[in-house]
């Protein structure tokens, strides 16, 4: 059961860390031939953060905490570093929200960019999202992160087509409509700057959009 519940915390934090309902901000900005810097603020609400230890509390003999964060600088910096992000800062604040920064060496040679999740060229930067993509991380994965990101049954790594309302109802029977609620509610906006700062796109999107999509997304910024 403790492996259980270790498990759990494992995939709704980080999973949950970007996709939340405090609206995270995700920022990449083109800089260099190949590379881009990254920035992230983030994190879950007070009410997000009583459901997950009320959802991790049933799942374990002993009683969990009702405060605190859920996430420590160093959970964030381990996130963002197997994202293939170097040169990591993190911070978090008392009330649970992250903060972190960080560069992409190369992105043609990052995993984002093998996925074609950011692809990048001399004149332009894009952003693309779409099951093939989510599909592509996941068997990037070794297979105990696999097992995490099965608990919450995505259906690009399923197989199966669901519409929002679907997967809603499948994430609430698990593990409570709190908890989906706060996952699938939250708005990632994610905002494209080409490297002088002069042009950006912003994307916004939910997670229980993104989960959900049957086709793939892009954004772009040309200069």
């Amino acid at each position: 059961m403790k492996k259980l519940k270790n498990s759990l915390a494992l995939l709704l934090s980080s999973a949950a860390l970007f996709f939340t309902a405090c609206n995270p901000v995700i920022t990449v900005t083109a800089s260099g031939s190949d590379s881009a810097d990254i920035t992230f603020l983030g994190g879950f609400s007070k009410k997000g953060t009583e459901a997950f230890y009320e959802l991790t509390s049933s799942l374990s003999d002993s009683p969990s905490s009702s405060a605190g964060t859920l996430f420590s600088a160093e959970d964030v910096q381990l996130f963002m570093t197997a994202a293939g992000v170097s040169s990591v800062t993190a911070a978090v604040s008392p009330a649970g929200i992250a903060q972190s920064k960080g560069t992409i060496p190369s992105i043609s040679k990052n995993q984002l960019s093998k996925s074609g999740v950011l692809t990048r060229t001399a004149g332009s930067l894009k952003l693309t999202l779409g099951p093939e993509q989510i599909l592509s991380i996941y068997e990037s994965l070794n297979e105990e992160s696999q097992g995490y990101l099965d608990l919450l049954l995505i259906p690009a790594t399923t197989g199966d087509v669901l519409t929002q309302a679907e997967y809603k109802e499948l994430l609430s029977g698990l593990y409570g409509p709190e908890l989906a609620d706060e996952i699938l509610n939250g708005k990632m906006t994610v905002t494209l700057k080409s490297p002088d700062g002069k042009k950006s796109t912003e994307a916004s999107i939910t997670l229980g959009e993104l989960f959900t999509l049957t086709a793939p997304k892009s954004w772009s910024v040309n200069w």
